[in-house]
């Protein structure tokens, strides 16, 4: 048996609408800042989405899993610290 659903119930959902907004973002953003940095913005996201999910629906994590995150927050850190710091050496000489 073969159901027919109409088109605009499918992409009529909050759901749908709040991923399409999303996707415009993503895009403005994208045209702004170079692809290294919406990249790294992309995998923050994840971070963020990966942490929430652990903390909200407590889903278990090995310590595999849990050093990656830990190790990628690190060298994220080192990156930005390293990017802040690299004008400013530039000023003193």
């Amino acid at each position: 048996m073969h159901v027919q659903i109409p088109f605009q119930t499918i992409h009529s959902s909050p759901i749908d609408l709040v991923i399409l907004n999303l996707l415009k973002v993503s895009y403005m953003i994208l045209a702004r800042v170079s692809p290294v940095t919406h990249s790294v913005g992309n995998c923050v996201k994840r971070v963020v989405v990966i942490v929430t999910s652990v903390l909200f629906f407590r889903t278990p994590v090995s310590p595999i899993n849990s050093l990656g995150l830990h190790l990628f927050l690190l060298l994220l850190l080192t990156k930005s610290i390293i990017l802040f710091c690299s004008p400013l050496m530039n000023l003193k000489h």
